[in-house]
């Protein structure tokens, strides 16, 4: 898609190689937070051409610790041979400290920054939209690694995915971005914020501290306030600050000498007592997500994707709290500010977000205890996708009221294997005791097998599937609203935990962070019934597609298509592919048949009517490549499907059937495999 963003990378296992979606852009920057190795050598980051071994390399970024002064190298690979090294001397990257890289695409060069600060430029070899891949090596251990596309102003949010492409800006130039899409009106462009020039169109993308904006219309339960940032290496506080009119209802302070976290509230000039409770999330020279929930009892602090603290409301006038500030040793990596458009629809200068859904949880230690974004509501679901330990004896999942020690529990479901048949214990715990059990016999939960579990929330009671098939539903004894902590123990390994909020009809997919709130369709993803059976390999969830999706693929598209809708597919081409295809379909016929031929090297694009296919268009260029990944956006217009692969406009392929919304189903077959599909 055009301007979505990347999910960062979270604590990548080293070496790593990881795909950068939609390439590289003028304007485009990457972010490494991590720490040097105290033994190091070397290391390096890469920006390549693809995956392969010997693929080339357009940038190589190799700091050299075996003499003094350190040395940074810089070189390309290209036709399986290096260029020729640029080096550059005391770069402030020590072994055994933490640091920031961020690396920004420029026309003419690659630009590096350590720490905020600039260090270098490599003039570019070989043209930067070649490069897909980033690969890091070496003694070094990194904690993330996100992305910022060109012009968009918005930070790579961890872990979420857009279903349908933003509403157009008012100060877009034109070209191959996305149309309107239905039930949204177009914006206009955003307004300046206090002590930054009016941007045509967006804000700058990096805000300077000290760092103030309004929050329009105050805060409310469900409103969160996401923060993205560094801590500068050698930090000594910093704070954010909500306020009201005569005082600060949250002041949120780490203190890096202390090792500690100051909440309080100032009223009319007087602080109250401070809260110091808590682990200490933040650390020097490390990058930061920062999260303000603001709920009914109290505001619940996130960082990194964990619940670092809880603080009670002490101003109970929450619509009263309308300005945000930051201010310390800190900077800040996002900034962005909306109207407010829709009802109870928040975008502040900070990504101040109501319905924002919730970064998955990759790979989680077990045990793990995280948060639950905003709690709990009716239709709101969790999937948990892992393995089953081929020793296990029981594992359990805990939907929690908190991460206290014998914190009450609202659902616990607990697959046992101690005797035959396994069993599935169903309970909860409440006020320091269990309840009754529930048990239920025969899930599809074998030793050593994987497996999705969906549980979602009913007004009456939670329902849990597994493999997307219906298992179970017990009803609530605790009021599900209570919950906000999941916690997974036991013989099994997590993969993921991903979340879906009520009433959006778009699950949770890696990698893209939504600017705008998307609209609902009427129907859950899946495919018909006769074709589902017969080519599936996982019947369709309710509401889900298939964590990752089997080739061959079929889904259904609900309601048909119209102007304005989209379809956006994620996932890598074969090494040695031949073909694929993508075919949107009618009861008797082919709408569009979009088929990469690599042994031609063209696209075809086709329609069949009866059994007859028509005349077939190959002009334009061959988008994909082997062994490379992909996204892949087919944009329905009045005139013609808009075809875009990787950010860019591929094709325009004419419509011969014109009878739209009888396009009904998707289909997704060859040398391919999937790692995403919205349909």
């Amino acid at each position: 898609m055009a301007f979505q963003q990347q999910t960062p990378f979270y604590n990548p296992r080293i070496p790593f190689t990881g795909s950068i979606h939609g390439g590289l852009q003028d304007g485009k920057s990457i972010t490494l937070s991590g720490r040097v190795s105290p033994v190091a050598d070397r290391f390096h980051i890469n920006l390549q051409c693809g995956t392969r071994q010997n693929a080339d390399v357009a940038f190589h970024f190799n700091p050299r610790y075996e003499s003094h002064p350190m040395t940074v190298v810089c070189n390309t690979f290209q036709y399986g041979s290096w260029g020729a090294e640029e080096r550059q001397l005391n770069a402030p990257l020590l072994k055994g400290a933490g640091f920031t890289i961020t690396i920004t695409v420029r026309a003419h060069a690659y630009q590096v920054s350590i720490n905020n600060q600039h260090f270098l430029e490599f003039r570019h070899r070989i043209p930067f939209q070649q490069v897909d891949t980033i690969a890091v090596g070496g003694k070094v251990e990194v904690s993330s690694i996100s992305f910022m596309n060109a012009a968009t102003g918005f930070p790579a949010q961890p872990g979420i995915f857009p279903q349908m492409a933003v509403p157009s800006f008012g100060a877009f130039p034109t070209g191959p971005a996305f149309p309107p899409q239905p039930g949204f009106p177009a914006q206009p462009g955003f307004p300046a914020q206090p002590g930054f020039p009016a941007q045509p169109g967006f804000p700058p993308a990096m805000p300077v501290v000290p760092y103030r904006t309004a929050i329009s219309g105050g805060l409310m339960p469900g409103r969160t306030v996401t923060i993205q940032g560094s801590v500068t290496p050698n930090a000594k506080r910093f704070h954010v600050n909500l306020c009201y009119p005569s005082g600060i209802a949250l002041h949120y302070n780490p203190r890096f000498g202390d090792n500690a976290v100051v909440r309080n509230t100032k009223e009319r000039e007087r602080w109250g007592s401070e809260e110091r409770g808590g682990a200490m999330p933040f650390q020097r020279g490390h990058a930061f997500t920062l999260t303000i929930c603001c709920e009914r009892q109290s505001f619940r602090i996130i960082v990194n994707g964990m619940q670092a603290h809880d603080y009670r409301h002490r101003f109970l006038h929450l619509q009263q709290v309308t300005t945000l500030e930051i201010d310390g040793d800190v900077t800040l990596t996002s900034s962005l500010s909306f109207p407010a458009v829709w009802s109870r629809v928040l975008f502040c200068h900070i990504l101040t977000m109501a319905f924002q859904q919730q970064t998955p949880f990759y790979n989680p230690r077990i045990p793990f205890t995280g948060s639950i974004h905003g709690g709990l509501q009716d239709g709101k679901s969790i999937t948990l996708s892992g393995r089953v330990s081929p020793v296990a004896d029981r594992f359990h999942i805990n939907l929690q009221c908190g991460t206290r020690q014998n914190a009450d529990v609202a659902f616990h479901f607990n697959p046992r294997y101690e005797s035959y048949p396994m069993t599935v214990v169903c309970n909860t715990f409440h006020y320091g005791s269990w309840g009754a059990e529930e048990r239920q016999y025969n899930a599809p939960l074998p030793k050593d097998a994987g497996f999705t579990i969906t549980i979602t929330v009913r007004a009456h009671a939670y329902q849990v599937s597994i493999n997307g098939q219906h298992f179970l539903e017990f009803r609530h004894r605790i009021p599900f609203q209570q919950v906000d902590t999941i916690a997974v123990g036991g013989k099994v390994e997590v993969s993921s935990i991903s979340f879906m909020n009520a009433a959006t009809g778009f699950p949770v997919q890696p990698g893209i962070f939504p600017q705008m709130a998307v609209p609902s369709f009427s129907a859950p993803f899946s495919a018909p019934r006769s074709r589902r059976l017969r080519k599936a390999g996982f019947p369709a969830q309710p509401g889900f597609p298939p964590a990752m999706p089997v080739v061959p693929y079929y889904s259904a598209i609900s309601g048909g298509l119209m102007p304005g809708r989209t379809i956006t597919i994620q996932g890598s081409v074969t090494p040695n592919a031949t073909r694929f295809h993508v075919n949107l379909c009618y009861p008797s016929g082919i709408a569009l048949h979009y088929n990469p031929r690599f042994g031609d090297n063209v696209v075809v694009r086709n329609t069949k009517e009866r059994e007859r296919w028509g005349s077939e268009e190959r002009g334009g260029a061959m988008p994909f490549q082997r062994g490379h990944a992909f996204t892949l956006t087919i944009c329905c217009e009045h005139q013609s499907f808009r075809i875009i692969v990787n950010g860019m406009q591929a094709h325009d392929y004419r419509h011969r059937f014109l009878h739209l919304q009888q396009v009904t189903t998707l289909e997704i077959d060859g040398d391919v495999t999937l790692t995403s599909v919205v349909a």
